[in-house]
């Protein structure tokens, strides 16, 4: 049986018929190694699970070492990956200073767990004497497709069943045991009726029921996880995506939030105003021009908040050089279909068509001037 004195621990366990009783085979002793691999979703066959991932061992230690107090039953939990253990108490000093330093006797303990491996199936208990002359108990913990660890108690031996004292004595002289230090151990090891081992049964399959109740729920918390990150790394490409889009905008662009801040803009918008684009972002219209301009593109973005739709007009722009700036503004808002999100500036540099358009309407306005005076006024 596995040396929870000796060994450190880890966990896992499964029973769902609390009122199964166990059943009784002859055999030898078990061995446990330590180790773990990093847990995956079970979405496979072949993905497993490890139960030092879903429960929190430390707490799951308390709760055995309390349960100890009470009953005096050896406990521990073997991780079925790897046969570390997880959890343990009550370790017995025959297991770690006899049996386990023999190489029969050790035998005989890796006899016992491989046996109980082979018998224990999901819900059920299985009951051995190993051929050291101890008990124990081994009950699965499952999860769906699954079994993550096997609780163990023992090892003990039944008042009922009369102690052979003959037997013990040749076993210390066969394999050179201290006899009166291996005396005192077999003293040590538990004793209890067959009525108090059901008793304890019904606790500890509860017990394990609660585990694997909490190991499942872990189980779809880590999957919820796993697409959360999914989702996300997905919007962060998305987001990566627009940012590339908008920046490769030629024209100046931006988005605000309806109460008014700039929430993002292109590189376009920056190289304008002279910025870094990390300078606008989540500032508003008054942080970043003359109030007299500020204002007016506020009372438009108010307009266009209270009558949705597109709306276009022009208006003058102080550059990051200081240079005046002429410009077609086109706005409009963006919903999710419910309710606004953003509202949208795409800008439309008119700077040279309004300086083509005063000199057009100056040469008009000597023209007509120096006809007037060559010729008097026209004819009506």
């Amino acid at each position: 049986m596995p040396d929870f004195e000796k060994d450190t621990i880890r966990l896992g366990l499964s029973v769902s018929n609390p009122d199964t009783r166990p059943s009784t085979a002859q055999a030898p002793d078990a061995g446990v190694s330590t180790a773990t691999d990093a847990p995956t979703a079970p979405t496979s066959s072949n993905a497993r699970l490890s139960l030092s991932h879903l429960v929190d061992l430390v707490q799951i230690q308390r709760m055995a070492e309390a349960y100890y107090r009470v009953s005096g039953m050896p406990m521990g939990i073997v991780d079925s990956m790897d046969g570390s253990i997880l959890v343990s108490v009550g370790g017995q000093n025959i297991c770690s200073q006899f049996h386990r330093l023999h190489p029969a006797t050790a035998q005989h303990c890796k006899a016992s767990e491989k046996l109980i491996q082979e018998h224990i199936v999901e819900g059920e208990c299985y009951e051995n004497k190993c051929n050291n002359g101890l008990l124990e108990i081994g009950i699965p913990i499952t999860i769906p497709e699954q079994q993550l660890a096997t609780l163990y108690l023992g090892p003990f031996l039944y008042k009922e069943e009369p102690l052979d004292f003959h037997a013990y004595t040749e076993r210390a002289q066969k394999f050179g045991f201290d006899p009166e230090g291996y005396r005192v151990a077999l003293g040590n090891v538990p004793l209890f009726s067959k009525e108090t081992v059901d008793s304890i049964l019904v606790y500890n399959k509860a017990f394990i029921l609660f585990i694997e109740t909490f190991s499942v729920k872990s189980v779809h918390l880590r999957a919820e996880i796993a697409r959360a990150k999914q989702t996300r790394s997905a919007l962060e490409k998305d987001k990566a995506l627009v940012e590339c889009l908008i920046d490769a905008f030629p024209n100046p662009m931006c988005f605000k939030s309806m109460d008014g801040k700039y929430q993002n803009c292109n590189k376009a918008l920056a190289s304008l105003l002279g910025k870094e684009k990390s300078d606008i972002i989540g500032k508003t219209v008054f942080e970043m021009t003359e109030h007299e301009l500020a204002t007016r593109h506020h009372e438009m973005d108010q307009i266009l908040c209270r009558r949705p739709g597109i709306r276009i007009y022009e208006s003058k722009l102080i550059d990051g050089e200081g240079n005046l700036r002429f410009f077609l503004f086109t706005k409009f808002i963006f919903s999710d279909g419910e309710k606004p999100i953003n509202l949208v500036c795409i800008m439309t540099d008119i700077t040279h068509r309004k300086r083509l358009q005063g000199i057009l309407r100056l040469s008009h306005e000597e023209m007509e001037w120096f006809f007037n005076a060559t010729h008097g006024d026209p004819p009506g």
